[in-house]
């Protein structure tokens, strides 16, 4: 991670000041993206037993110390980058939405050809841990409380529209909104866990890519941080954003 950290400590350094500032301003550098450290480890990824929700096998998964971005994409920051926003809630930093899986790549190998960096979709593992706020062991149902309304924007306090992002509380990492306001993709194609990502694909060769967080119309269910869905990658809604991992690779 040595150049991961030569690459963004300035950056890294502002956000502690200014994360919540420049998030909500309507003038975006695309050279300053404020990204949060997570020190990787083996987790178990999936639900427990005694879970509520759909039961979906434990297993363990290793995931590598990474950079994630507190903020889903703003629409601010897509439209410095792409030029127009296709998004269906207008404000600049709000979700940006109605993005595709394939959008999603578009807009991150412009940005990186324009800063020279490598960011890219989180995996659906190092999403997970970091809406777990790196414990080896799910503690929150949601990112950051056991109480929904606290940290999402969700179908009880959204008044059916998306929110500026860093609206509800953050987690302890200082990460925004991974439980409510917008559906994120991950980088994932979709497959039980356990099976082959070929098995993702269906009769139709519909290509499923991972989506998490739930948004700002689901049920409180949806916002839990373990929950899994899927929707095909040329898939765009109202209700489906991202945000961006950064790499050293």
């Amino acid at each position: 991670m040595m150049i991961i950290g030569k690459k963004i400590g300035l950056s890294c350094a502002i956000m502690m000041i200014m994360s919540v500032l420049s998030a909500q301003s309507s003038v975006c550098n695309i050279m300053d993206i404020p990204m949060v450290y997570v020190q990787g480890s083996n987790f178990n990824i999936g639900y427990n037993a005694n879970d509520t929700v759909a039961n979906v096998q434990l297993h363990w998964v290793k995931v590598k110390d990474f950079y994630i971005s507190p903020y889903e994409v703003t629409q601010a920051l897509w439209t410095a980058v792409m030029g127009k926003n296709p998004s269906r809630y207008k404000g600049d930093s709000r979700p940006v939405e109605r993005v595709s899986w394939y959008d999603c790549q578009l807009f991150i190998d412009s940005l990186n050809r324009l800063t020279g960096m490598h960011y890219r979709l989180p995996t659906e593992a190092e999403w997970e841990f970091a809406a777990r706020e790196g414990h080896f062991y799910g503690q929150t149902d949601y990112s950051g409380s056991r109480f929904v309304n606290t940290v999402a924007r969700y179908k009880d306090n959204s008044n059916g529209a998306t929110w500026k992002v860093g609206s509800r509380m953050p987690n302890a990492l200082n990460i925004y909104d991974m439980s409510g306001n917008v559906w994120e993709w991950c980088s994932d194609t979709y497959a039980p866990y356990g099976t082959e990502e070929n098995a993702a694909s269906d009769k139709n060769k519909k290509t499923y890519k991972v989506c998490r967080g739930g948004a700002y119309n689901s049920v409180a269910e949806d916002c839990n941080v373990r929950y899994r869905g899927r929707q095909p990658a040329k898939y765009k809604h109202k209700t489906l954003g991202f945000r961006l991992v950064l790499s050293d690779e």
